[in-house]
């Protein structure tokens, strides 16, 4: 299935379905997509979510609460890093 979307803003622990997953079945079809991850904290530690930014291709995890404006910022870099990309493979 071919999409345009190339940046996701996933919780790690959701109701019906867990971010663990969801991130598996996005990576598994678009490899290339850049994933941003929110929780809660929960009983994972920092090393945990340090693994699961290797496997799943986290670029950047943000543990609830955290600063609104630093999401913004970050997702404005990505789309930045994204056009740069784009423009320059043209």
């Amino acid at each position: 299935e071919h999409t345009d979307t190339n940046l996701i803003i996933t919780d790690i622990l959701m109701e019906r379905m867990e971010g663990i997953q969801l991130m598996y079945e996005l990576i598994h079809d678009h490899p290339d997509l850049t994933t941003i991850a929110v929780t809660y904290g929960g009983s994972f530690s920092q090393d945990e979510y340090d693994r699961l930014a290797d496997i799943f291709n986290i670029r950047r995890s943000f543990i609830i609460p955290f600063d609104p404006g630093e999401l913004l910022r970050t997702v404005k870099q990505f789309v930045k890093i994204d056009r740069i990309n784009h423009a320059s493979a043209v």
